[in-house]
């Protein structure tokens, strides 16, 4: 299905955008003005917080501690209730699939209308489809679902183009992104929303989310055709793969954070606690006279191997299913989670990358400008979440479709 906004008619409204992870939950309360307004063209975060995920989320008590947010944001928004609910979707419950479909018309002398247009999609949705079972991905297909189909270039007889509706031709090339997410987590979306006394707008997949912020801006311009977007997650990392500038793959990688510090702790005799304020946080300030230096960085040159291997792999096997050649020489682009940790990028000038075959591995910077609004003015955000892109993402569709409606 296409995302659900497009068709909706838009007027002045308020969003929670939930990023639900295994450790913390971000909420974000979103406002964004209706078509008719002078400002349509802008959004605004209007509030932000995390919350440490003190219990498991599909326990009672993580929604009433939703429940209890929502109205603490309400009542200090002034408003009466923020009706509609923006999920993000990402690790180890969603994965996503990509492709090119084309499509020979019978008639190329009729002008397209609506009606085929949407027969295409439906046809092209359903040749991008999941794995076998018992692929690399370790899910079974019958436990997942389509969230969302989404055009990621279009062209009719060799000529791009923003629509294809009202013209003519004979061969129809789309590019089609399907972003799956696991029946649980979307039985768990329509609990919170019940709780919530709210509607799900729309549910978003943060690593295209991230792709497609990224895609228009000039932080991978030199990468444009084939990279990797490596979110580092506490519980599992998530993996996209970009090919020939199409978001071929996206899929979460059962390594994390949490594998780190368990590394750590161990070989340390610590608990993971100090091992997250001390050598993980704060900078690493912790570490200058700290005895075991030596050894807390050749574990996470370790951890970080162990993550680059599995990329390896994974594109190996990627390459013998999908019968396609990936080329490995490309840049391996990180964020997130321990990513943005001095530890990192101590562990990348150490890591043995041409075992991999990998070009090389980045960082991206501290400062990346995703045209967010907070309180009116424009903020920088780091790239250490998965939700802030979704956000834009989603805005943009959406003021995208409000300019159609004119």
């Amino acid at each position: 299905m296409l995302f659900k906004f497009f068709g909706k008619k838009h007027k002045k409204e308020d969003f929670l955008v939930l990023d639900i992870g295994t450790t913390c939950t971000k909420v974000y309360y979103l406002n964004i003005p209706g078509t008719d307004s002078n400002e349509k063209e802008k959004f605004f975060v209007k509030d932000h917080l995390v919350l440490e995920n003190e219990c498991e989320i599909f326990d009672k008590d993580f929604l009433e501690n939703l429940e209890k947010i929502k109205k603490i944001i309400e009542a200090k928004n002034e408003i009466n209730e923020i009706k509609y609910i923006v999920f993000v979707v990402s690790g180890r419950h969603s994965f996503g699939k990509g492709n090119y479909f084309l499509y020979e018309r019978k008639n190329p002398q009729r002008r397209i209308d609506n009606d085929e247009m949407n027969d295409i999609l439906e046809i092209a949705s359903k040749k991008v489809f999941v794995r076998p079972i018992g692929s690399i991905f370790k899910f079974r297909a019958d436990e997942f679902d389509v969230i969302n189909t989404i055009v990621t270039d279009l062209e009719i007889d060799h000529e791009k183009s923003e629509s294809i509706v009202g013209k003519q031709g004979k061969v129809v090339k789309i590019g089609i992104y399907n972003s799956f997410a696991s029946k649980e987590i979307l039985e768990l979306f329509e609990r919170i929303a019940d709780v919530l006394n709210s509607e799900i707008e729309s549910i978003v997949p943060s690593g295209f989310s991230i792709f497609k912020v990224l895609d228009q801006s000039s932080i991978t311009e030199k990468e444009k055709k084939d990279y990797l977007l490596i979110n580092m997650g506490f519980s599992s990392s998530e993996v996209t793969l970009i090919k020939n500038g199409l978001v071929l793959e996206n899929w979460s990688i059962e390594i994390g954070t949490k594998d780190l510090e368990n590394a750590m702790s161990s070989s340390l005799d610590v608990n993971s606690g100090i091992i997250h304020s001390l050598i993980l946080g704060s900078g690493g300030k912790g570490m200058k006279h700290y005895q075991n230096k030596k050894i807390v960085e050749s574990i996470s040159e370790s951890f970080l191997n162990t993550i680059l291997s599995a990329i390896e792999t994974y594109l190996e096997e990627i390459e013998d299913l999908e019968k396609v050649k990936i080329n490995k020489n490309i840049t391996l682009y990180f964020y997130g989670g321990f990513s943005e940790t001095w530890l990192f990028q101590k562990s990348i000038e150490k890591s043995k990358m041409v075992n991999y075959g990998f070009k090389s591995v980045v960082l991206f910077p501290k400062n990346v400008n995703l045209g967010l609004k907070f309180d009116g003015r424009k903020i920088f955000s780091t790239l250490d979440t998965s939700s802030i892109a979704a956000m834009s993402f989603f805005c943009n569709f959406l003021m995208d479709r409000n300019e159609s409606e004119k």
